[in-house]
């Protein structure tokens, strides 16, 4: 378990590819609907958004396309790595 969590595989995962479920929506990016519906963000100054799916999978296939190469084959290297399971996971398209 301590390899995993001091591992440049972890690492690049969690800073730089993989996005939370849920997202911060600031005031200033929120619609009349979303502020009709979310009246607390006069006191927040915003709303937490749970992500979809395809939302998350969106983000994290964009995050991945801007890593270096060396990048994707430290996490492709991984034991075991498998790009078809990887993709029902996590959305990401290590072939793009």
């Amino acid at each position: 378990m301590n390899n995993w969590l001091t591992s440049e595989t972890r690492k690049i995962l969690i800073n730089k590819v993989l996005v939370p479920p849920i997202a911060w929506v600031k005031e200033c990016d929120m619609t009349d609907g979303k502020k009709k519906h979310h009246p607390e963000y006069v006191i927040t100054e915003g709303y937490l958004k749970k992500l979809s799916s395809e939302e998350i999978f969106y983000e994290q296939q964009k995050n991945w396309s801007c890593l270096s190469q060396k990048e994707k084959e430290i996490v492709m290297a991984l034991p075991n790595f498998d790009k078809v399971i990887f993709k029902e996971i996590t959305g990401i398209d290590v072939e793009k």
